[in-house]
């Protein structure tokens, strides 16, 4: 049926996306962009949610892609299959749910086919239309009109796809397939329970001919004469926009106003205003070009460690956190959010400041509630190979590093680090990167470690299964700046 098993290949792990990029939703214009609050209601955001067509099959043996309306039946997306009354619940927390053996994964692999018609009005052939996926689990193939668009995998990652030669003005059909089990399944053992599908919000973005693509924002302050600093660099661009740029303060006066030239700038913003977690103050940076805006909110803070104590804006701070993992007892996996900050505030009435997206990165509505409500957050990359512990018995660590510290999956670690890191590189409620969860140790982690702080060297870095590594060979820590250990014994303690 699929002429390409791109499942099963770590050497495709994803096909024809767009390169990643910070996560942003384009405005018409500045007036827009400084009166919605809801990207639901932005003139460029089309949302794909609500019904779609469905079909379960047992296995990718049995998929049929052509419609049969009496085949199908209706499913809400986001969702998962499992909370649908398809397939069933799994929960699993160090073995593997399939058997181990990478990158081949069950001939019996349950699937999901949504199909929906939408229409795109005002669709102009002048501008790009890009497709884009926050979470499915665990992999997915994509049809616009019955072309194959692309592949993607990682499951709580963004995936964006440019769709605009394939569409046409009216009626417009999109198929995606959704498999339960790929290649990537072997990296995503975390301890939950198994579920299926597309859980995150499936949106069109319409972008302009001539843009931003991506962008850096940086911060740092002078304490003694209270003068902050907002470091702005365009990492890429189409077609060579002009670019001006507002910023405003958390009371909307707006305090500054110019030009990018030569694709960066430096703000310094007198008597500033400073985000920490209790008193989470923001700015917000219009960077206007010909024909759309970009909006951004800043949190104008430092990050250091002196002496072993961590400090934000050189004060001392004492986390009190928690393991999130996103999970709703009627929908699963889905997270509204209203969900988010129904959790969030609970978490506040309790005094907690920080959180650890434990073991994947959040939707990117999450994290601007993290920096709106003032939360501390170390956001980990979507890793765990917990199962091959397990492989010859119960808790045979000699294996733990076999993943880890194997040179042919270093593509696919640094691809999750990567996919973790750069959609969220500009928020201020991130202080800390975690490249994952119990996946052991070894080359390819030195490796993610390096590329981490490459793509972001203000934060720390911090990953718990450095603690596993090899003893017998000689490992490079440099880039670790947290000792982490988990369930230590009192001994140990």
């Amino acid at each position: 049926m699929l002429k390409n098993l791109y499942h099963e290949n770590i050497a495709s792990l994803h096909i024809n996306m767009l390169p990643r990029r910070s996560y942003y939703i384009p405005f018409e214009n500045c007036d827009e962009a400084l009166k919605c609050k809801d990207r639901n209601n932005q003139i460029r955001f089309n949302s794909l949610n609500g019904n779609w067509s469905f079909r379960y099959f047992n296995s990718l043996d049995e998929v049929e892609l052509e419609y049969k309306d009496e085949l199908f039946n209706n499913i809400n997306v986001p969702s998962v299959w499992q909370m649908e009354g398809y397939d069933y619940n799994q929960y699993t927390n160090v073995k593997y749910p399939i058997p181990f053996n990478p990158p081949f994964v069950p001939k019996d692999n349950p699937c999901g086919l949504y199909i929906k018609e939408f229409n795109l009005e005002n669709f102009c052939d002048k501008r790009d239309y890009h497709l884009n996926f926050e979470g499915v689990d665990s992999c997915f193939y994509i049809w616009i009109n019955d072309y194959f668009v692309g592949y993607s995998q990682i499951s709580h990652s963004i995936s964006e796809f440019d769709i605009t030669k394939y569409l046409s003005s009216g009626i417009n059909v999109i198929k995606v397939l959704v498999l339960k089990w790929c290649d990537g399944t072997y990296f995503e053992d975390q301890d939950k329970f198994r579920m299926s599908g597309i859980f995150r919000d499936v949106y069109i973005l319409e972008r302009a001919n001539q843009r931003i693509n991506d962008y850096s924002i940086k911060t740092n302050v002078d304490l003694v004469k209270n003068i902050g600093y907002i470091y702005i660099d365009i990492l890429d661009t189409k077609n060579k926009p002009d670019i001006k740029y507002y910023l405003f303060n958390d009371n909307n006066d707006m305090i500054l106003s110019g030009n990018i030239i030569d694709d960066k700038i430096m703000l310094k913003i007198e008597d500033v205003q400073l985000w920490n977690p209790e008193d989470p103050k923001l700015y917000t940076l219009l960077m206007e070009t010909k024909a759309e805006v970009i909006k951004e909110k800043i949190g104008v803070r430092v990050i250091n460690i002196e002496d072993k104590v961590l400090k934000i804006n050189s004060i001392p701070v004492k986390l009190k956190g928690v393991n999130h993992h996103d999970s709703h007892p009627k929908k699963g996996y889905v997270m509204s959010r209203e969900d988010m900050l129904l959790d969030l505030k609970l978490m506040k009435e309790s005094n907690i400041n920080s959180i650890r997206t434990a073991h994947y990165p959040k939707s990117p509505i999450f994290y601007e509630l993290c920096d709106e409500y003032g939360f501390l957050v170390m956001s980990e990359a979507d890793i765990e190979t917990h199962g091959v512990v397990e492989l010859y018995g119960l808790g045979y660590l000699e294996n733990y590093n076999m993943i880890a510290d194997d040179p042919i999956y270093e593509k696919v670690i640094i691809d999750r680090i990567e996919s973790s890191i750069i959609p969220f590189k500009n928020r201020p409620s991130i202080f800390m990167w975690s490249l994952g969860n119990e996946s052991g140790y070894g080359y390819n982690f030195e490796k993610g470690l390096k590329c981490a702080r490459k793509l972001d060297p203000t934060r720390l870095l911090h990953y718990e299964g450095a603690y596993y590594a090899d003893k017998n060979r000689k490992n490079d820590f440099t880039e670790l700046d947290v000792i982490s250990r988990m369930y230590p014994s009192i001994d140990e303690i």
